[in-house]
């Protein structure tokens, strides 16, 4: 059984993926809304995050690109 991680990841990419503009999903009759995509895609790596978690995967290292800070 899926998880509620994976099941909103699942949701979240579906709807994006059939129309980028979406801002809202509908899951086990609930409809979550988002203010902008922006707050849509935060909400997807949030919940991409939780899931690697759960599945024991552990996040890449962040790569800090000196030539562009001042």
């Amino acid at each position: 059984m899926a998880t509620h991680a994976e099941t909103m990841l699942a949701a979240i990419k579906a709807a994006q993926d059939d129309n980028p503009g979406v801002l809202s999903i509908t899951t086990d009759g609930v409809t979550v809304r988002y203010e902008s995509a922006e707050a849509m895609d935060n909400a997807r790596r949030r919940f991409q995050a939780e899931v690697n978690r759960e599945r024991g995967h552990r996040p890449s290292i962040a790569q800090i690109r000196l030539d562009t800070v001042w």
